[in-house]
């Protein structure tokens, strides 16, 4: 969903933590920039209907 706006991906942190039940997370990193933010914007105002 984060992507679908304009948000770009910066990384993955692999198996950066562990789970109650053992099992590794991933944790995928988003981001977004003043340069890009009108566009985001833009998007996202799209997507809830404004």
């Amino acid at each position: 969903a984060i992507a679908r706006i304009g948000a770009k991906k910066e990384g993955e942190l692999r198996s950066e933590r562990i789970r109650p039940d053992g099992t590794h997370r991933t944790s995928v990193v988003f981001a977004v920039v003043e340069p890009d933010w009108p566009e985001t914007r833009r998007r996202l105002e799209a997507l809830l209907g404004r």
